[in-house]
């Protein structure tokens, strides 16, 4: 019990965050700075730069954000088929009447 308590209080860093949650870290980074709202509570060290967050504030926030998370909606039309590449040639453009 005493070892989980420890491991509840570690502070980790915005790198340590990035890897745990499958981000990347100047995005993580960027993200934090415009909106620390939308993340766990901050902590700052004396003595270090950057945000630390602990532990388990980082898992009450991933549950939190379970919850809100929905399942992408499913497209029932299908799509138009793809445009061909390129410039059409000139065959096609003169049957068109385009260039005379």
């Amino acid at each position: 019990m005493d070892g989980d308590q420890n491991q509840q209080q570690l502070a980790i860093d915005m790198a340590q965050l990035a890897t745990l949650v499958g981000g990347h870290i100047p995005s993580l980074r960027n993200a934090f700075y415009l909106n620390p709202k939308n993340f766990p509570p901050a902590v700052y060290i004396p003595g270090c730069r950057g945000a630390r967050f602990l532990m388990s504030d980082v898992l009450v926030w991933l549950d939190g954000l379970k919850l809100k998370a929905e399942p992408p909606a499913s497209r029932t039309e299908p799509s138009a088929p793809p445009r061909p590449r390129g410039r059409p040639r000139l065959a096609q453009q003169t049957s068109k009447g385009v260039r005379s």
